[in-house]
């Protein structure tokens, strides 16, 4: 059934969720929304499995089927900085920050994208906009190399500090 091919496809077990996904993408009654969901989980799979190509040709599918979402474009982002082809990563994550601006998360990975090809300035503001963006838990705090840091139980709005500590850390060396 339907609901039993959603199941498996939303499994943790990987080969599960890959052959759940197919299975569903089989079917010929599957809707538009379904179908996209379906690529990106077993995109998520094939990820998973370190078959990047795999993953890329199912976020690039899921993303021609729901053109106005933006988490097909942030995982597809993900995958091409992966394979070392940084500059389109950064290039489809634009196009995923532009139809979700609220997204603390690909502010993260496109900071870390800048970083990586030397824009120090750029990678700042990401991670600043990362900060700004995630939920907000002041009461928290944690010490890393030395250096208080003011951080959330929120695990993305830590890590964006501490990536734009080390951002900070690269353009004064």
């Amino acid at each position: 059934s339907l609901q039993q091919g959603m199941l498996a496809c939303e499994s943790t077990a990987i080969q599960t969720r890959l052959a759940g996904c197919t299975d569903l993408l089989a079917r010929q009654d599957l809707s538009t929304k379904h179908r996209a969901l379906a690529y990106l989980k077993r995109s998520n799979a094939h990820f998973a499995l370190n078959d990047i190509d795999r993953a890329i040709v199912d976020l690039e599918a899921a993303s021609a089927l729901t053109p106005n979402d933006y988490m097909p474009l942030h995982e597809l982002a993900i995958c091409y900085r992966e394979k070392g082809e940084t500059e389109r990563a950064i290039k489809t994550m634009d196009r995923a920050i532009s139809l979700n601006p609220k997204s603390a998360e690909s502010f993260y990975h496109r900071g870390e994208m800048k970083r990586a090809l030397g824009g120090l300035d750029e990678a700042e503001a990401d991670f600043e906009m990362a900060i700004r963006l995630a939920p907000d838990d002041s009461n928290i705090g944690f010490i890393e190399n030395g250096t208080l840091t003011r951080a959330t139980y929120n695990r993305l709005k830590a890590n964006s500090y501490k990536e734009l500590a080390k951002t900070y850390i690269f353009a004064r060396d």
